[in-house]
């Protein structure tokens, strides 16, 4: 009741983006819909404003969406849709804007992608149960999605983060022999459970780490680290914080080429250079941290590697056809970069993620309708309600068994991890 009580008291922010376009009415993210097919919805949060930069997850999205409703042989009655909010990945968002996807809005949604950011994604994923939403996640990291007594509805295309950054980072650290590594990680659920994981795990193959979470400030923890003489510094924190860390590191002389930094690759390029108030280093400072330490990162590939079709088969984009493969993708977002209203997105490591997520959902329901028709429910996918405990359980049943190659890989779960 408390839930239901908090979300209908949300002050409404802001509408969300209606509907996934086609390239001739992409504009200002409207869209026309068929007259001729059954919209079906997704509600999408995507971050692309503030926080971490997640744009080029919309763009793919899109894609995916413009490739599936081209084939008629997949949801052939219906046209698949995205009703989406700019969530910013910020924690405060994704309530309200789960608020503004069933409350607010007169478009009924049938499965939610997103939100991009493990906290949000949290609460989110938490709360979309009680109106049997299936929540798809292309880029939330966080180990805790994978309680499925607290997460039971929840699907995701990115890898966990437990199993794909991890072993290649305690690679790292056994084959150059070190034994003793210092954590800093914020408090928030996601990057403390990330911070557990990875302790966890080290301990196992003999590897001591000493543990600190931010409270206040960032000083202390710090300090600490360079009281220790920890030479190898694991960060779990958002990009915020990893620049107010670098600056007090900068002070105190934690710095230098015998200093390793492990950050996560998803912070934005050149994020030291971001102007950050409250940060009182200087530019010249935080280059100088950065150009004379030794900095890893561990993230997930682009696309996948293999020259191989992709479910979306045969391709016609603007007269051109051809066999989509993992690179065809990527060529494509980029040349959409170009276009006016993505003037401002960018490209990121989970862009295939976020495309194979929006097929995953489509195949799920493709196969979803036939089902209803055979089992002979006397229902359709248009008539899902956000009370229809049977078509979420068929919707899940049916989301788990799917397989295919998409532009992250096929079977395997998870694309291989780059180290830079």
């Amino acid at each position: 009741m408390y839930l239901l009580w908090f979300l209908q008291s949300i002050v409404l922010v802001g509408m969300g983006k209606s509907c996934s376009p086609k390239p001739s009415d992409v504009l200002n993210n409207t869209c026309i819909e068929s007259r001729e097919k059954i919209p079906l919805y997704i509600g999408g949060m995507m971050a692309v404003t503030v926080g971490w930069d997640g744009s080029g997850c919309l763009i793919a999205a899109e894609l995916a969406l413009e490739h599936i409703n081209n084939r008629n042989d997949i949801l052939p009655e219906y046209d698949l849709k995205m009703y989406w909010n700019d969530t910013q990945c910020l924690a405060s968002k994704p309530l309200r804007a789960l608020y503004d996807q069933v409350v607010v809005s007169d478009k009924q949604k049938i499965v939610l992608l997103g939100p991009a950011c493990s906290g949000g994604a949290e609460l989110v994923s938490e709360t979309s149960q009680y109106w049997n939403l299936i929540t798809v996640l292309y880029s939330a990291l966080s180990p805790s999605l994978a309680d499925r007594i607290k997460y039971p509805y929840v699907y995701r295309t990115v890898p966990i983060a437990s199993n794909s950054f991890i072993s290649p980072m305690l690679w790292l650290i056994k084959n150059y022999g070190w034994r003793r590594v210092g954590s800093i990680s914020q408090s928030a659920p996601s990057f403390a459970a990330a911070q557990q994981n990875f302790v966890q795990r080290a301990s196992k193959v003999n590897v001591s780490v000493v543990a600190e979470v931010i409270t206040d400030e960032v000083k202390n923890q710090v300090e600490n680290l360079k009281r220790l003489d920890m030479r190898i510094i694991h960060l779990t924190v958002r990009e915020t914080n990893a620049r107010k860390i670098f600056c007090e590191g900068n002070k105190i002389g934690l710095s230098g080429p015998d200093i390793v930094w492990f950050l996560p690759a998803w912070y934005s390029e050149k994020w030291w250079l971001v102007k950050d108030k409250t940060v009182d280093c200087s530019v010249e400072e935080m280059a100088e941290i950065v150009e004379t330490s030794l900095i890893l990162g561990v993230d997930v590939a682009v696309i996948s590697r293999r020259n191989k079709t992709t479910v979306a088969g045969i391709v016609s984009i603007n007269t051109v056809t051809y066999f989509q493969t993992p690179q065809e993708f990527l060529d494509e977002i980029k040349k959409r970069l170009l276009w006016p209203q993505y003037r401002n997105y960018t490209i990121n490591n989970y862009i295939s993620y976020s495309y194979d997520a929006v097929w995953t959902i489509a195949l799920m329901l493709n196969r979803s309708s036939k089902l209803l028709k055979e089992r002979r429910f006397g229902k359709r996918l248009e008539d899902f309600s956000y009370t229809d405990d049977d078509m979420r359980n068929l919707f899940f049943e049916e989301m788990a068994t799917t397989d295919f190659f998409g532009t992250s890989g096929g079977g395997e779960g998870i694309s291989l991890p780059n180290v830079y």
